[in-house]
């Protein structure tokens, strides 16, 4: 097995920008700082990352290469594309699912269920007019699914005998 390089030596292959190197305004100093302690800055906070990674060859910062494909880089900003920050946004949820945050998804899965419950009521309310509010709390009790389903089948509705109809041919289900 080959010997490991110390800390020194290691911090060595980055090296910070020379003085006569003109530094952007939009430079910030904690860039600085990432890209001098890179290795110990994976090590803490993404481990798993960390041992995957191959130390004994150089690090490369491709910054200067992303400034040429992002259109705002000569501000400083940084965006991407629709179909990465999809992607983005996928793999995010799929890694909030697998290290299980119960917190966080549940806060979501809440204003998801509000916001869908909200969207449903606001449109029977112009299907079908006002609600009474026995009717309101049994939208309500709906979970997220069938909420869901409701507000596609509403658009069939004609009076508000079509929603008593759909909520009592719905079975009774139990929101885990």
């Amino acid at each position: 097995m080959a010997q490991r390089k110390s800390k020194v030596q290691r911090k060595s292959r980055v090296q910070p920008k020379s003085k006569t190197q003109p530094k952007s305004k939009y430079d910030s100093p904690w860039k600085d700082i990432l890209e001098i302690y890179f290795e110990d800055f994976l090590q803490f906070f993404f481990p798993n990352i960390h041992s995957a990674i191959d130390w004994t060859q150089p690090i490369e910062f491709l910054n200067k290469e992303l400034k040429q494909v992002t259109k705002d880089a000569e501000v400083g900003r940084m965006t991407l594309s629709k179909n990465l920050e999809r992607e983005f946004q996928q793999e995010l949820n799929k890694y909030e699912e697998k290290r299980n945050m119960p917190y966080v998804t549940s806060i979501v899965r809440e204003g998801k269920l509000q916001q869908t419950q909200q969207i449903a009521k606001r449109q029977l309310n112009r299907r079908v007019g006002e609600l009474d509010p026995d009717l309101i709390k049994q939208v309500e009790a709906l979970p997220i699914e069938a909420l869901e389903e409701l507000t596609d089948a509403l658009l069939d509705f004609s009076s508000v005998t079509d929603l008593q109809r759909w909520l009592q041919n719905r079975p009774t289900q139990v929101e885990q």
